[in-house]
């Protein structure tokens, strides 16, 4: 089985166009979208095509999820206000239900999750504990 994986394609609709022009994209047995497909300029028709491939299985970036959730101030907010419109709802509903991980089991290679960031947050900034002052 071949796996095509595709991240962060964030909207640009001539980008993904241009992966899927590609002949080893053709020969994917299954894609993986690993998430931010959906935060920029043109969110619906990349979903529209992406959904359309038939071979797309969708996990949820942190753009993604920004877009849904409307919780951002300042230029992010208003990015993910804009992308949220021109999805819709019931585009919006589906990315609602994308998972944070993607298990697939690969011949020779076993088990393989695929996620966005870390398989527990579509965020790759880690927080560490830093010990106070004494």
């Amino acid at each position: 089985m071949k796996v095509a994986a595709l991240y962060d394609v964030h909207g640009n609709l001539p980008a993904l166009e241009a992966v899927m022009a590609d002949q080893r994209f053709a020969d994917a047995d299954v894609i993986v979208s690993g998430g931010d497909l959906v935060m920029g300029p043109l969110p619906a028709e990349c979903l529209d095509l992406l959904e359309a491939d038939g071979r797309v299985g969708f996990l949820s970036g942190n753009g993604d999820r920004e877009a849904r959730e409307l919780d951002q101030d300042g230029d992010l907010g208003e990015a993910a206000r804009w992308c949220s419109e021109r999805l819709g709802s019931e585009r919006l509903a589906r990315v609602e239900r994308w998972p944070a991980t993607i298990e697939l089991e690969l011949p020779g290679l076993g088990a393989v999750l695929f996620f966005h960031a870390t398989p527990t947050s579509d965020l790759s900034i880690l927080t560490r504990a830093t010990p106070e002052a004494d």
